[in-house]
C-alpha cells in the first residue's frame, strides 16, 4: 500500500502546496517531524503547525482503523465460504 498523501487531510490549497514546497508530501512525512520542524519549513505559526500534525495523526488512526476492519470483515468472510463448502 502506498503512503497516503496530504490531500486527505482535506487542506487548503495554499496550506497544502506550502507542505509540499516544504518536503511534506505524505502524511507519513510530517509525521516523522516535530511541529516545529513543519513551522519552519512551511513557514507557518507553531499553532498551524500543531493542527496540522494533529490532523495528520487524525487521519493516519481512522485509516489503521479502516484498514483492520476489512482485514477482519475480509477474514470473516472467508470463514463462512469454509464453513459453507464444508457443510455441503
Amino acid at each position: 500500500m502506498s503512503e497516503p498523501d496530504i490531500n486527505l487531510l482535506k487542506l487548503d490549497v495554499g496550506i497544502r502546496d506550502a507542505l509540499i514546497n516544504g518536503g511534506f508530501s505524505t502524511i507519513k512525512s510530517m509525521l516523522e517531524c516535530t511541529t516545529s520542524d513543519i513551522s519552519s519549513r512551511v513557514e507557518v505559526d507553531l499553532y498551524v503547525a500543531k493542527i496540522i500534525f494533529e490532523k495528520a495523526k487524525k487521519v493516519t488512526q481512522e485509516l489503521t482503523k479502516a484498514s483492520a476492519a476489512l482485514d477482519n470483515n475480509s477474514f470473516t468472510s472467508l470463514n463462512v465460504a469454509v464453513e459453507n463448502k464444508k457443510i455441503q
